[in-house]
């Protein structure tokens, strides 16, 4: 079994470089590690990492889904474990990781990180479960069977914000369960001021592009037979709530629901949340 580690990453060398040490550090020798350079520059990143790294480019800025999917498709590990540039592996992580798939017969996994606990035990998260417990991002030390990544699609490149929650959906779709480690397998940006400034490679966090987000995930999960009424009342709230957000800020946005119960259902929403909410009577 061989683990490809995917680390996309946007003209931030030196967060890189600390990156790749910590997969190095925690069990990372003897496994594929792949950097995606998704930056404008194209450095010659190689020249700047210890070890057999390898680096490959896309053409421009891509965004975050399209480097991690090019990263997959070039792996060629069984199974993929991804990182962010700006986040360390600690506590021996990918030697975990190792252990969990060779120990398991789990396809799909991710852990706590330093700045979040979301189990206390290991724990395998079904449908049985609500949906807002089974999503986790993609930088919570994710790892996924290659074969099933690929045939779920990867992630989607039209998305560069809520890209994870839309591919944990799919996953969840396929029947799939989640082993969820209780260990903290991640540190998110462990030290803000070594931060370079450059765009992080999610980089667009305006509240208009997080609402017309969210509802491009529920669009795309509401006619979905597979998924439960639970799961997308879920989907059309949390929309409906960004939605709520930017336009109480006098944005335009108004996404197009995919099935007339569920766009009435939004409005609804949206209303209640104007007229009764947290973003009613401000200024």
């Amino acid at each position: 079994m061989k683990l490809s580690i995917i680390i996309p990453t946007c003209d931030r060398p030196k967060l890189l470089k600390r990156a790749v040490t910590s997969v190095l550090n925690n069990g990372g020798n003897g496994c594929e590690v792949i950097v995606v350079d998704d930056g404008l520059e194209k450095s010659a990143l190689s020249l700047l990492l210890d070890g057999d790294i390898k680096v490959i480019t896309t053409p421009g800025r891509t965004g975050p889904s399209a480097a991690r999917n090019k990263g997959a498709n070039y792996a060629t590990g069984e199974y993929l474990l991804f990182l962010d540039d700006d986040d360390v592996f600690q506590d021996d992580y990918v030697t975990d990781v190792l252990n969990y798939i060779a120990s398991t017969d789990h396809k799909v996994g991710a852990c706590n990180t330093s700045t979040h606990t979301f189990v206390t035990s290991d724990t395998i998260i079904t449908k049985s479960n609500k949906l807002k417990h089974a999503l986790f991002g993609a930088g919570m030390g994710f790892w996924i069977e290659r074969e099933l990544f690929l045939n779920l699609e990867g992630f989607d490149e039209e998305l560069t914000i809520d890209e994870d929650t839309d591919f944990c959906v799919r996953i969840r779709a396929n029947d799939t369960p989640v082993f969820r480690s209780a260990g903290s397998g991640v540190s998110i940006s462990p030290d803000e001021k070594s931060k370079e400034q450059s765009d992080r490679i999610t980089r667009s966090t305006q509240v208009k592009k997080i609402a017309e987000s969210y509802a491009r995930t529920a669009n795309k999960h509401l006619s979905n037979p597979k998924l439960s009424l639970r799961d997308k009342w879920f989907l059309i709230s949390r929309s409906a709530r960004k939605v709520a957000r930017a336009q109480h800020t006098n944005l335009d946005v108004e996404p197009a629901q995919n099935h007339p119960l569920w766009a009435l259902v939004h409005r609804v929403i949206v209303f209640t949340k104007q007229t009764f909410g947290p973003f009613s009577g401000m200024n």
